[in-house]
């Protein structure tokens, strides 16, 4: 049957390493792309990445194969049940994991809760890997941020009644889960507000007597090797991205002063400098972030009056340079060590088409 969805590939481009860039439309209501993963050794194999599907009103939620070389949807790999979003992913090489979660939608006492997935594409085989629902508790939507390398997937689970966070490691050799990590609630908010992994490391945040720490753990020896402290005007942290190699990690966090604000820590020197801040009106999409040793990339959503499609750009800081560069009208950006991608809303139709760009570090936009 013949596809809705409407491709325009720059094919003299992408017949050099995969497309320096490949861009797309995407005009079928029942198959808008919300979200871009991309499997490295996958994509080099097949020539296929994946797409997370999901309408602007959240009618539907999935995740589907995208074909770059038949310029077509391949396969679903996964379609949530009515009342359900996907809503956080992560990707390596080889596979990727990803959080179902259930939403309120206007019920009373409706319980939130979050499982994860993991799919293995060597295999094509695709597992839930939590051994009982996430963070399930009446008070709201609490992130589980799940993170893989080629071993292990991580995730949060939070338990309200013994008010306490805890950092979960499944084997994906063993397929058995342990608790590496946890830390109890402080006031108003969980023990561990996000998790990150740069091969065998793992960042995490805590709070010691109301202020906030963070953490890189070997995952190699299950040993804590730095602690340094927050910014002192930061608070709860939302995300925050590490890259060892260049000993450096960018913090997304709420000022007790002057609102949200990105800024960075020297691993070494345990320094702090703040890089940005954000208006009451506006924060970063979903909390998501990315960070590949010098460039941060995020999506801002702005609480503005206009069109949707006006509330939102992305946004590329260069942390060398201490400047950034804007791109309007971006409904999701991310950020690898090869690849950058953004999912952009047509200046006519909004929301009803949205425009792919996925492109090779070192080509032009």
């Amino acid at each position: 049957m013949k596809k809705a969805i409407l491709f325009f590939l720059m094919l003299p481009i992408f017949a050099s390493c995969f497309g320096r860039t490949l861009s797309a439309e995407f005009s079928d209501p029942y198959n808008l792309p919300d979200g871009i993963i991309v499997c490295d050794g996958h994509f080099e194999r097949t020539n296929k990445i994946f797409l997370k599907l999901q309408d602007y009103s959240s009618s539907y939620s999935k995740i589907v194969e995208y074909d770059a070389e038949e310029l077509e949807i391949s396969k679903t790999i996964f379609s949530c049940e009515k009342g359900f979003s996907i809503r956080d992913f992560n990707s390596t090489k080889n596979g990727f994991v990803f959080s179902v979660t259930s939403f309120g939608g206007g019920e009373e006492n409706h319980v939130y809760f979050s499982d994860i997935y993991h799919y293995d594409c060597l295999s094509g085989e695709l597992a839930k890997i939590n051994e009982k629902p996430i963070s399930e508790s009446t008070r709201g939507y609490y992130p589980c941020e799940p993170h893989l390398n080629e071993k292990c997937a991580l995730y949060l689970r939070h338990d309200f009644e013994s008010e306490k966070s805890e950092i979960v490691m499944y084997d994906f050799a063993t397929k058995k889960s342990d608790v590496i990590a946890e830390e109890k609630f402080p006031e108003n908010t969980t023990g561990i507000t996000f998790l990150d992994m740069d091969g065998e490391k793992m960042l995490y945040n805590s709070f010691n007597q109301e202020k906030p720490e963070l953490h890189v753990f070997d995952l190699s020896t299950m040993e804590k090797i730095k602690t340094v402290s927050g910014l002192k005007t930061s608070y709860v942290h939302y995300n925050g991205c590490l890259d060892y190699e260049s000993g450096t990690m960018v913090l997304y966090a709420a000022s007790s002063r002057f609102g949200d604000l990105i800024y960075m820590i020297d691993l070494d020197s345990g320094k702090s400098k703040k890089l940005v801040g954000f208006r009451d009106y506006s924060l970063i999409k979903n909390d998501q972030m990315y960070f590949d040793g010098r460039n941060i990339m995020y999506t801002v959503q702005m609480d503005v009056s206009g069109y949707i499609s006006d509330h939102y750009y992305a946004e590329i800081y260069d942390t060398q340079k201490l400047q950034s560069s804007q791109k309007p009208h971006t409904a999701f950006c991310f950020l690898t060590k090869d690849w950058k991608g953004f999912l952009i809303y047509d200046s006519k139709a909004r929301t009803n088409k949205i425009h792919m760009q996925l492109v090779k570090k070192g080509a032009s936009d």
